[in-house]
């Protein structure tokens, strides 16, 4: 249970785009904190890539490059200490 005065400290993934992609991709999210968020990408290989991702209180956009990665289908995931979201990525030849 949160004490008075505390905030949840969510995550919202609202958008992923272009999907599909051939190179780049953006990624939208809400934060209601400012701190660290996990991001992740993940194929059927395992994860792909990892890194931790500044957020701002607000809406946060952050690049995606898929330059190096094989054509398939991707799972970007965006975690903090309460929440994940998880959103699915297409990367094109």
């Amino acid at each position: 249970a949160r004490r008075r005065g505390e905030s949840a400290n969510q995550l919202s993934a609202n958008r992923l785009y272009p999907n599909p992609t051939n190179d780049v991709a953006v990624l939208e999210f809400w934060s209601e904190n400012v701190g660290d968020v996990q991001l992740k990408i993940a194929g059927i290989q395992g994860i792909q890539s990892e890194r931790q991702v500044s957020a701002m209180k607000g809406l946060n956009t952050v690049a995606i490059s898929l330059k190096n990665f094989p054509a398939g289908v991707y799972w970007v995931s965006l975690q903090n200490d309460q929440t994940i979201e998880t959103l699915r990525l297409v990367k094109l030849d």
